[in-house]
């Protein structure tokens, strides 16, 4: 019983920071605020130079670099956010509030990198090596018969020597591939926690992964096979990988799903290709790229995803096809539309190892130019998702431009931060549209958009823009930049230099998404766009992007409270035996005495029936008991009456009569007299 008291003292010390600590990892997305950004109630946003990021409408907080963080945050953000969610419910009521969500949400991950067997010991060898040598090396022959005392000697060091790499090599090994393979299994299951609270929470359209799927481009088939199972089976368990047949490459599905009304996109994983999936531009070859479409899906492909327009009637409104001879017609009277374009941009720049791979791409981006709507089309959001950045100046983020070469393989391209300059101008001005000439379509302002990638595993939000003035102002400094260059600043310096809502400078968001890894505190994205009609009724809207980050927290928290969760379980079984021990204990003690006393003989004359007996026990304690006769009302009747008058004089009885009581003394003393007979 001791014990059931000391373990359930510890199980209730536990029990409180254990139950706080596991809601707040299972609850952490509702507890940091985290939410897709909804449209503003107010369609028009007030030209105002924002001197604190979140005083714009609809915006989240700003971290590092930029990278936007939840809209709210800790104990104080969650007041604010119940009391804020409480007013709109007073104010524009439930149904409204269900209304504002965003019909495009998109939960963007980045860079999970699966590690895997490659890190551990090698299978084929065997565990315990020094053992192995110990018995098949000769260690008793030395080649010196005529000295069988050094035989001896030698053989003893051998055995020491073997011991020796046992203890410090051998067994070491052993740990440390267990807690490898303990490591894999719960980084696995810390990504899936992250994908699962936010998915539940947050209830997306899409997903996306911007690539670095695995954790090398230089693993064999059989080893990116099983990650690629842990990546479908553990991490995105409830993930679907995007058939060919739905992964166009060539916009023929246009005018596209319809928002919302397909619910399986809510599990379809869009998986991008990143420098560990299939290597940079020197590596990538076919067989790279094959075994990636095969267990994740197309490097290359689009999608159309259309909104159609609700009247006040809620109805949805069809349109005509526009007359090109008739002035008066709009310019655009298209549904609004998203079309999402994944990019394989690890071979936009070289030199390459397959021509013919980098050939694919740019084919790729010319179908995507070809199959566009007109760049005056403010009606289409097109949204890129690739892994590798778009260039920028260094300081800009944390990885600077980077590049590096094969010097033994012809020069190929090895690795790089960032896209070169070329390239990067190359995917904004074909894909987007965007020129700093004024005379281009759309006055060169290109298309609305966004893009989304990886890499760089510190995250980063920036946007570029076609400098066309000498001096880029804010509100309290001046940014210098040439002018006629592509340039990129923080997303927060572009705001309050209003170079989002600027009409003559082109320009563009960018958002490298944090890294989703443990070491990075589990980050993910949340990508909003809605479409605001028009201040008349002909006229053409335009579609609104916002972003936000929601963090969890490194690895090592995770496991922490998942081992106090079983250090509190522990203890509770462990006090649940033990308590159950201890009852049964003391059942089976009393059942014994109970047994005792059903089995008790008679006396030597066969008679005794109705007799109270007492017997005394090894450990001095007195048991009165009534055998079963003719008797019995007598006998209970004096059972009573002893109970009554107390069991001390019947104990001092007892040890005056030496060990009988009164009764069995009277039934001696008649049995010796001849005269022992019935009550």
């Amino acid at each position: 019983m001791p014990n059931f008291g000391l373990l359930l003292t510890l199980a209730r010390f536990l029990l409180t920071p254990a139950l706080i600590s596991t809601l707040w990892i299972y609850f952490y997305p509702f507890l940091h605020g985290c939410e897709f950004p909804e449209p503003p109630l107010r369609t028009s946003e007030p030209e105002v130079c924002y001197l604190n990021p979140q005083a714009g409408p609809g915006n989240a907080s700003e971290g590092h670099n930029g990278a936007t963080g939840g809209s709210r945050g800790g104990l104080l953000g969650l007041g604010k956010q119940l009391a804020h969610t409480w007013k709109e419910l007073r104010e524009d009521g439930r149904n409204k509030l269900r209304g504002r969500k965003a019909p495009f949400r998109l939960l963007a991950l980045g860079d999970p990198q699966l590690e895997g067997d490659t890190s551990l010991p090698d299978p084929d060898e065997p565990t315990f090596q020094s053992l192995k040598q110990l018995f098949e090396k000769p260690i008793l022959e030395t080649g010196d018969h005529d000295r069988p005392l050094r035989k001896e000697v030698v053989g003893c060091i051998h055995i020491l020597e073997s011991f020796r790499d046992l203890v410090v090599q051998d067994v070491p090994r052993l740990f440390s591939s267990w807690r490898k393979k303990l490591d894999l299994w719960g980084n696995d299951y810390y990504l899936a926690h992250v994908y699962r609270s936010m998915k539940w929470w947050a209830t997306p359209t899409h997903v996306t992964v911007l690539g670095d799927l695995v954790g090398s481009q230089w693993i064999d088939d059989n080893e990116f096979e099983w990650r690629a199972w842990r990546y479908w089976n553990r991490v995105f368990s409830d993930g679907q990988k995007i058939e060919d047949s739905t992964a166009l490459g060539d916009g023929s599905n246009e005018p596209g799903d319809e928002l919302g009304v397909d619910k399986v996109w809510e599990n379809r994983i869009i998986n991008i290709a990143g420098n560990h999936d299939i290597g940079y531009a020197g590596e990538i070859d076919g067989s790279a790229i094959d075994r990636f479409e095969t267990h994740f899906g197309r490097v290359n492909w689009d999608r159309w995803f259309r909104l159609p327009r609700v009247s006040s009637d809620n109805n949805p409104q069809t349109s005509a096809p526009p007359n090109p001879f008739d002035s008066t017609t709009p310019k655009t009277i298209s549904d609004p539309a998203i079309r999402v374009v994944v990019l394989n941009d690890m071979n936009l720049d070289g030199p390459v190892y397959s021509h013919a791979h980098q050939s694919d791409t740019y084919s790729f981006i010319n179908s995507v130019i070809s199959t566009s709507r007109p760049v005056e089309d403010s009606s289409v959001l097109t949204v890129l998702l690739t892994h590798v950045p778009l260039h920028k100046q260094a300081g800009v983020c944390i990885d600077a431009p980077y590049f590096s070469y094969y010097v033994e393989n012809a020069g190929l391209l090895r690795e790089q931060n960032h896209l070169s300059e070329f390239a990067s101008q190359q995917v904004l001005q074909s894909i987007f549209g965007m020129s700093g000439d004024r005379n281009a379509p759309g006055a060169g302002m290109g298309r609305t958009g966004i893009i989304l990638d990886g890499h760089d595993h510190e995250g980063c939000d920036v946007w570029h823009y076609f400098n066309r003035s000498d001096t880029i102002h804010t509100c309290e400094e001046s940014t210098e930049a040439k002018t006629g260059n592509w340039a990129a600043v923080p997303y927060p310096v572009a705001r309050r230099a209003k170079l989002p809502v600027s009409s003559d400078i082109p320009g563009i968001r960018e958002v490298t998404v944090r890294s989703m890894m443990g070491s990075y505190g589990g980050n993910a994205g949340l990508l909003s766009a809605w479409y605001e009609e028009g201040a008349k009724g002909g006229e053409a809207g335009e579609w609104k992007v916002e972003y936000a980050a929601c963090p969890f927290v490194v690895q090592h928290v995770w496991w922490a409270v998942h081992i106090i969760d079983l250090i509190l379980l522990g203890l509770i079984l462990a006090a649940a035996v033990s308590y159950c021990r201890h009852w049964g204990s003391t059942r089976h003690s009393e059942g014994q005495g109970l047994e005792q006393e059903g089995n008790a003989e008679p006396n030597e004359t066969g008679r005794g029936d109705g007799e109270a007996k007492v017997k005394m026990p090894m450990n001095g304690s007195v048991k009165l008991s009534c055998t079963s006769g003719l008797h019995d009302l007598i006998c209970n009747k004096t059972l009573q009456e002893r109970h009554l008058s107390g069991w001390q004089s019947d104990i001092r009885a007892i040890k005056s009569n030496n060990g009988k009581s009164d009764i069995e003394k009277e039934a001696g003393e008649k049995e010796a007299n001849g005269t022992m007979g019935w009550l």
